[in-house]
């Protein structure tokens, strides 16, 4: 058995590494390797180089949050052309929202849990989406969604954690507006006037407890798709839709819309910005689509 440990050392702030230092300390013996990261990109390359570079890596440990773990599924993506065995992947949860850890069941994996968690070996095989040439385990996010994201500034998501989301939604809230979106699922088209539309592999949005697509599974084969359209003149329909949404009454609303696809692509008579597992990713056109059992994750050992 061996494990390569990438680290991003800015997840989650990077303040408490508690969790990390505990778990180091407990998987030792199998350790072969540890990477640091130090800018975006850093986590694809270590990626890559660990798979064809022969190094006989069977597990790759990330320590990070969501956007560490989208690079290196990333970089499993870009090696497997290679035709090379992929390492099996675990999280150690230390980013600001952990969502992709949340659905596995990382969130409150004690250190000493690890070693056995690892050595045993328990796989579960989960898809992934793939937008143009790029993979994403949670969401492809389009309209209101991408523009709260864009508006992160790191500053103050290294402060505020997941409160930097609540602060660029204030501001990014007046400038709402919707987009005339055509989108093909399946072969079949739908044209609406969108607010947001999320393409989901898992069910959580943006905090674990937030189901915007609650009937997503991250190894069902599907690709879910909801869609906050406009109704009406006026923006307060779409208020209403989020509230909803928090109360996960959001599908009842005849404006919300919910499908579920294996492709799907989507254009726009404007421009519309995208963002997947939470960092931008260009904007319209964009086809999308699942890749089935891609991703071998370990699965958590406790006692």
């Amino acid at each position: 058995m061996n494990v390569i440990v990438i680290i991003n050392p800015t997840a989650g702030s990077g303040s408490d590494h508690s969790l990390l230092d505990g778990v180091l300390d407990c998987i030792a013996p199998i350790v072969k390797g540890v990477v640091t990261t130090e800018k975006a990109g850093d986590a694809e390359k270590a990626t890559v180089d660990a798979v064809l570079n022969d190094r006989g890596i069977d597990v790759i440990l990330v320590a990070g949050g969501d956007g560490t773990v989208n690079e290196v599924v990333n970089g499993l993506y870009l090696a497997s052309t290679s035709g090379k065995v992929l390492p099996l992947v675990g999280v150690i949860p230390v980013g600001t929202q952990n969502v992709f850890a949340r659905e596995i069941g990382y969130v409150g994996l004690q250190p000493e849990e690890w070693f056995a968690t690892l050595t045993e070996r328990d796989t579960q095989w989960v898809d992934v989406g793939v937008a143009g040439s790029k993979c994403f385990t949670l969401m492809a996010g389009f309209g209101f969604d991408a523009a709260v994201v864009s508006g992160v500034q790191p500053n103050i998501k290294s402060t505020l954690g997941p409160g930097a989301y609540a602060v660029s939604f204030l501001k990014t809230l007046p400038h709402l507006k919707s987009f005339d979106m055509l989108i093909e699922m399946d072969g079949k088209f739908l044209r609406s006037d969108v607010y947001l539309m999320v393409i989901a592999n898992a069910s959580s949005y943006a905090i674990h407890q937030m189901r915007l697509a609650p009937f997503a599974s991250i190894d069902d084969g599907w690709l879910d798709v909801c869609i906050f359209s406009r109704a009406g003149a006026r923006h307060f329909s779409f208020l209403g839709q989020l509230f909803a949404m928090v109360f996960r009454r959001h599908l009842k609303d005849p404006s919300v819309s919910y499908y579920r696809a294996k492709t799907v692509k989507v254009q726009s008579s404007e421009s519309v910005a995208c963002q997947i597992d939470g960092d931008m990713f260009g904007s319209t056109p964009i086809d999308i689509r699942i890749l089935p059992s891609f991703l071998g994750v370990i699965k958590p050992h406790t006692r």
